[in-house]
């Protein structure tokens, strides 16, 4: 089972996809690309500043989930919900379904509102079991079927995870993330303030 960070919130989150795509140049200025694996999110997370009982408390929850091999769930709160809604006006009563995987960066997805808009770079999650993947929007959308709707994703989703059934959601996203041992900066400062911050890895499991 998954954390969720103590409550006091980050000043910055910096989570991308590490596409997986290695390149090299030929002396001809030919450019050679190979995928090594995957897709996955990896970025690094940054605290506010913390008062030193939140630091003392902050700082032992990530060396106990490094210690424990424990996933956090984190949402970036600039990307709760796809930017043409608030809480106001969001039309969904709880998450839509996975119809099927047209391909691995085209999904197809039953349970939403005709005429609902989202924007390139809105954020979704897929879940299946255990299994979460963090994706980003790769192209507008208005949805035109209740039934099934076809939505582009980037990056590729990972060969083989999700299937029909998985949940998909667009309220809330979440990256599901382990703590990158030997990563966690949080040098006790002479100041009264300090904030910690630390790298994170996309663990689908």
């Amino acid at each position: 089972m998954a954390l969720t960070p103590p409550a006091y919130g980050f000043a910055a989150i910096d989570l991308g996809p590490d596409l997986g795509i290695s390149s090299g140049r030929s002396e001809g200025g030919l450019i050679i690309t190979s995928r090594r694996g995957d897709p996955y999110v990896t970025g690094k997370l940054t605290t506010r500043e913390l008062k030193p009982a939140q630091f003392a408390d902050y700082h032992a929850f990530l060396l106990d989930a490094v210690d424990r091999l424990q996933r956090l769930d984190i949402i970036n709160p600039r990307y709760r919900l796809p930017r043409a809604y608030t809480n106001a006006t969001w039309p969904l009563t709880g998450d839509a379904s996975l119809a099927g995987v047209t391909n691995l960066r085209t999904i197809s997805v039953a349970g939403l509102h005709v005429g609902m808009q989202m924007k390139r770079g809105d954020r979704l999650c897929i879940i299946q079991g255990n299994s979460v993947s963090y994706r980003w929007l790769s192209a507008d959308l208005v949805v035109a079927s209740a039934t099934t709707q076809a939505i582009s994703i980037s990056p590729r989703l990972p060969m083989g995870v999700f299937s029909p059934g998985a949940v998909v959601r667009f309220k809330d996203p979440f990256a599901r993330v382990a703590v990158v041992p030997g990563s966690i900066e949080a040098a006790m400062s002479s100041d009264y303030l300090t904030s910690i911050s630390f790298s994170v890895e996309e663990a689908l499991r």
